[in-house]
């Protein structure tokens, strides 16, 4: 994330004790950083990506995605 953005969320929300924690994707060196405060939740963050986020955007353009039938 731009710093401008995580200087707004820590001025904005304020601070949180937690844990960030980096997921790698399978086939790419790409990591996709989550922070929670919950570790004991951090399976919930497998599901949770924005569709506007590029690696979902990249998933969605895989030639694995377009071999599947369409239903």
């Amino acid at each position: 994330m731009a710093e401008r953005v995580l200087s707004m969320q820590r001025n904005w929300i304020g601070r949180s004790e937690g844990s960030e924690i980096d997921f790698g994707i399978e086939g790419s060196d790409e990591k996709i950083r989550v922070f929670t405060t919950r570790v004991d939740t951090i399976m919930e963050h497998l599901r949770d990506l924005a569709p506007e986020h590029h690696v979902a955007q990249a998933l969605l353009d895989t030639p694995a995605r377009e071999g599947q039938a369409s239903h």
